[in-house]
């Protein structure tokens, strides 16, 4: 029996040095990325994203920047910039406490050596595939423009570690080759996480065994969340 309690105190004793272990790097974690945001505010003017890398994949480039969480909304102004923030309040006339997350995408189109054919009829030139379509009026020296854009935007976490806190990235690329992604200005307010510690009123049945009957119970509890992914 004491070899049991041994046992038993000995795994708990371990799951909280893993536990307090874990607290004290997201601690540090935290505020790490906090320094880093307000020094990003203080040195930044674009309040870009900041680029992990780009690559290319199928002809097509991808950029991947790293997802900006926010605790509050102090830290708006910081991240995408407080001129872009009045702007889209007037664009869309809500409180900057109503957003809750943003993104910009900049992108450039970047088409070269475009062969125009010319029409039957001749009085036009042409070009025309999956998203650009061109058409040149040589009487009236005019053309016309037509572009389909489409952006993917793919978000997605990693860990540095089997039991490290999640990473957030976010992979922008179009379909079309010759887009390229230049920057994108994003926040996302960080849902808050649950507590360490928890204090509550549950009310109920219990079964007592002595008289075999089912009695109302009420009471407190209290729980301890030791290990959170």
């Amino acid at each position: 029996m004491k070899i049991r309690t041994g046992i038993l105190l000995l795994l708990f004793a371990v799951l909280l040095g893993v536990s307090l272990f874990l607290n004290l790097k997201q601690f540090i974690r935290t505020k790490a990325d906090a320094i880093k945001i307000s020094a990003l505010a203080a040195q930044q003017t674009t309040h870009y994203a900041p680029v992990v890398t780009r690559y290319i994949h199928d002809s097509i480039e991808h950029l991947v920047v790293k997802e900006i969480m926010i605790a509050s909304n102090e830290d708006k102004s910081g991240t995408i910039g407080s001129a872009y923030i009045d702007t889209l309040k007037r664009a869309i006339n809500i409180a900057e406490k109503q957003m809750d997350q943003v993104t910009k995408i900049n992108a450039s189109l970047a088409a070269e050596s475009i062969t125009l054919k010319q029409s039957t009829d001749n009085k036009l030139y042409e070009h025309h595939d999956k998203w650009l379509s061109l058409s040149y009026y040589p009487d009236s020296n005019k053309f016309n423009l037509h572009y389909d854009v489409s952006l993917n935007t793919v978000r997605y976490w990693k860990r540095s570690w089997i039991l490290g806190s999640k990473q957030y990235y976010l992979d922008i690329f179009s379909d079309d080759p010759r887009i390229k992604i230049d920057n994108i200005k994003r926040y996302t307010i960080a849902e808050p996480k649950p507590k360490k510690f928890g204090i509550g009123l549950h009310a109920g049945y219990s079964f007592n065994p002595v008289n075999n009957q089912w009695h109302p119970s009420f009471g407190f509890g209290l729980n301890y969340n030791l290990i959170r992914f």
